[in-house]
């Protein structure tokens, strides 16, 4: 951008994650990719291609979101797959604690998407975005 600057954070990794009673009920145990794709699934919106990049890039398929329900809300995504209705890709960082409890399964661990993060600002001689700017180097770097 013209009178910015930016750089690549990391990758961000998103996982398709379920619960164990969702895998019983809708998957019946079968974690194969052909089972997963006639679940139920969650999407952010109309808009939201990171289910049919995860099937064409991760499941090298045709992209179907037949089986998808839009709910856009980040914090909801979450609390929506907790219930148990449907599966869905999720940044592995904000699951990391529930896959670790079981409370989440991720359905296809060998599967994962990455998604390159990059942080844009403005040179604005400013000594307050230069220390955010350092801060989230460093935080990205440990996190991604």
């Amino acid at each position: 951008m013209s009178g910015g600057d930016s750089i690549f954070l990391g990758n961000m990794y998103y996982e398709l994650v379920a619960t164990p009673s969702f895998i019983k009920e809708h998957l019946k145990g079968d974690l194969s990719a052909e089972a997963v794709l006639k679940s139920p699934s969650l999407i952010y919106d109309e808009h939201d291609e990171l289910w049919a990049r995860y099937q064409n890039e991760c499941l090298e398929v045709k992209t179907d979101i037949s089986h998808s329900h839009w709910y856009p809300s980040s914090h909801g995504f979450v609390e929506l797959v907790m219930g148990g209705t449907v599966c869905a890709l999720v940044p592995s960082i904000q699951i990391k604690q529930k896959i670790k409890s079981k409370k989440l399964v991720s359905l296809l661990p060998n599967k994962r998407l990455a998604l390159p993060l990059y942080w844009h600002w403005y040179k604005l001689n400013s000594p307050v975005l230069d220390r955010l700017t350092k801060v989230i180097k460093s935080v990205t770097r440990d996190a991604l």
